[in-house]
């Protein structure tokens, strides 16, 4: 759109990053701030995810240990050091609420959030993958 000047966005000097209202008409939308999400539910739509397809991968022994997985993301993926790593973070959360909020978008999204066997036992259990 940058080269047109419009595109979902505009792009001209007056409108820079202004939603394009052609695209919200197009989409039958009623107003741009239909196009919002809360902040948490979209971390809570990248992160889960990862950290189940991270549960089911110890699960299916590709990699052995959570650590593995905490500083591959770390150092490899450049997630944010502060968490401790995927693993540590799912940890932080807890299974339970993991679980929880993946059956809640399984319901609205589909299967592609589905919760890893692995996950579901953890949260019966309260069980994290590292004893703190």
């Amino acid at each position: 759109g940058c080269k047109s000047g419009s595109g979902f966005y505009l792009y001209d000097k007056s409108n820079k990053g202004q939603i394009n209202p052609q695209i919200i008409n197009m989409l039958k939308l009623d107003a741009p701030d239909r196009l919002t999400f809360e902040n948490k539910e979209i971390v809570n739509r990248l992160i889960l995810p990862m950290i189940n397809e991270a549960v089911y991968c110890l699960d299916e022994d590709v990699i052995s240990e959570p650590h593995a997985v905490d500083t591959a993301m770390i150092f490899g993926a450049g997630f944010p050091p502060y968490t401790g790593g995927l693993i540590r973070l799912g940890d932080t959360i807890g299974a339970r609420q993991i679980v929880d909020r993946l059956d809640e978008f399984t319901d609205k999204f589909g299967v592609r959030f589905a919760p890893a066997g692995l996950l579901r036992k953890m949260a019966k259990l309260d069980a994290g993958f590292y004893n703190t």
